[in-house]
């Protein structure tokens, strides 16, 4: 009689662990993993470094923050409306979260993937590095695809960083 009882407690407790098993399911598959870490070689004194992007459905993605860091850029991030701008030199990139879209100064440049919001921190598809490149926005470097490195001539500043808010 007692193990008759809990049947209908145990039956619940084992749709609930099936219903969040299938709510966890699309998040796992979208989880970030690491992917090969891309390596970065600056001029003396500076040390050489490695960022590792991540993966997301497959696609990989790099930081905007590692982006920033690496080039010196100024970075501007808007919550309010999900734009982020980086300032390389005299060049902005203008990233908006979910667009395949990248603003090159003003010029509108195709992405295969949008740009994406992870725990706060924009990622960009990892094309981007290379596009930098094509696109000359870091003349005093070079991005060897093969080897996964980004090697500067010059000296690379320092970078700046200032989030707006609305009020």
């Amino acid at each position: 009689p007692g193990l008759m009882r809990d049947v209908p407690t145990r039956v619940s407790l084992l749709l609930f662990l099936l219903f969040l098993l299938a709510a966890l399911v699309p998040a796992l598959t979208r989880a970030a993993r690491s992917a090969a870490p891309i390596t970065v070689i600056y001029p003396e004194p500076r040390n050489p470094e490695r960022f590792v992007p991540i993966v997301l459905d497959g696609v990989r993605y790099v930081s905007t923050n590692d982006l920033a860091r690496v080039f010196g850029a100024t970075k501007y991030w808007r919550p309010e409306i999900q734009k982020l701008s980086l300032r390389i030199g005299e060049h902005t990139l203008r990233f908006s979260i979910g667009a395949p879209v990248v603003l090159v100064d003003e010029a509108a440049k195709n992405l295969i993937r949008p740009a994406t919001l992870v725990r706060g921190v924009v990622y960009a598809p990892e094309e981007i590095v290379e596009r930098i490149f094509d696109w000359g926005l870091a003349s005093d470097a070079a991005w060897d695809e093969t080897g996964r490195t980004i090697r500067f001539r010059g000296v690379v500043h320092s970078v700046r960083q200032a989030q707006l808010f609305v009020r």
